[in-house]
């Protein structure tokens, strides 16, 4: 009897991992836009796994929020030597989100170069603010006269940063549950199950029931253009996006103006995102809409750095040039915010004026 049992068991499992195999090669075959690498979960605060790739990282006493990204996790930064900087400081992009270190924009760089000590600092998820107070209160006493600061703007820098979406406290403490909830378990999740096209395609549509990819932009709200709302001016949020606006712009200003009396060279580094590129609508998981914006994010930044003379690389041209001539994306897969190593060498080469 007990070895009845055992064979049927035996055979159900057999079965059980047959149909798996089976569903994950369809997957597979059906769904090959899904066989990338999309493993992600953090070791420690030094050391984090992003779409299967190592991101080492070093914090400095100097620097309170932000950490400089490493080669290997031994490696030591030296921020002194005689050489003049090329200081670049921004988020997610500037830390290489998903491409090897040498792989990285600044990396590309430095290898073009020998007459600079390139840096680049970075944070997840910081924005304008953020950056600003680094330079204000921590950078700005660092650099010296003849170095360079380039900041790296991103589209999702222009934020209210405090949640503006939540009408209540429960729903608050409910956010801060399913954040500790996601936390505990990314680990699993993203170390595990990405490693399936089947996992990968169902937590893709599983996403999209949790939000409005459809119908006017009214009816979308801020699922019409997600991250960019604010700096799009989004139909639903004009207002709360000029006063956001207005605020970035007089404290640039500031900045500029505290940087040139020191004789320090400023520049702005504007990411581009995928939403400004013809043929990368397939990046575009959310279905989001530039049309959805009153106003164009780019030209009113670019708007405010001339009125004012702030100095500004836009890799943007580099990178419609290129899709002018070919197919291939430059992007993460649907990510519309994180160039891919294509992207990062783009942003590289657009950046070589900085080193004449």
């Amino acid at each position: 009897m007990v070895d009845n049992f055992l064979k049927k068991f035996f055979k159900y499992i057999l079965i059980f991992f047959l149909f798996v195999i089976i569903i994950e090669s369809i997957s597979r075959l059906i769904f090959s836009e899904f066989n990338y690498n999309n493993i992600h979960y953090k070791i420690n605060r030094n050391h984090k796994v992003i779409k299967g790739i190592d991101h080492f990282v070093k914090f400095n006493d100097k620097f309170r929020n932000i950490s400089f990204r490493v080669e290997k996790k031994n490696d030591n930064i030296n921020l002194r030597t005689n050489k003049k900087k090329i200081f670049f400081l921004g988020d997610s992009v500037t830390l290489g989100f998903g491409v090897k270190y040498q792989d990285t924009y600044f990396q590309k760089l430095n290898k073009k170069n020998s007459k600079y000590q390139i840096l680049a600092a970075s944070n997840l998820g910081v924005s304008s603010k953020d950056i600003f107070s680094i330079i204000e209160n921590e950078l700005v006493n660092y650099l010296t006269e003849g170095d360079t600061l380039v900041y790296q703007f991103n589209y999702n820098d222009i934020t209210t940063q405090n949640k503006i979406f939540l009408k209540d406290n429960n729903k608050l403490k409910e956010e801060k549950f399913l954040d500790v909830l996601v936390d505990q378990t990314q680990k699993i999740r993203f170390k595990y199950l990405t490693h399936s096209t089947f996992f990968k395609v169902l937590q893709h549509y599983a996403a999209l029931q949790t939000k409005k990819i459809n119908g006017s932009c009214l009816e979308r709200d801020k699922f019409a253009l997600g991250m960019y709302t604010f700096s799009y001016f989004s139909k639903s949020y004009e207002d709360v996006s000029k006063k956001l606006w207005d605020e970035f712009e007089m404290k640039l200003i500031q900045l500029n103006q505290i940087l040139t009396k020191k004789k320090i060279d400023f520049y702005v580094l504007i990411s581009p995102i995928s939403l400004q590129l013809a043929n990368h609508e397939k990046v575009n998981k959310l279905n989001l809409k530039l049309e959805c914006g009153a106003k164009d994010g780019r030209l009113h930044l670019l708007q405010i750095l001339k009125l004012n003379y702030i100095k500004f690389v836009d890799p943007l041209i580099e990178f419609q040039n290129f899709e002018k001539i070919n197919k291939k994306i430059l992007f993460h897969e649907f990510d519309t915010n994180h160039p891919n190593n294509l992207g990062h060498k783009l942003m590289s080469d657009s950046l070589q004026k900085l080193l004449r």
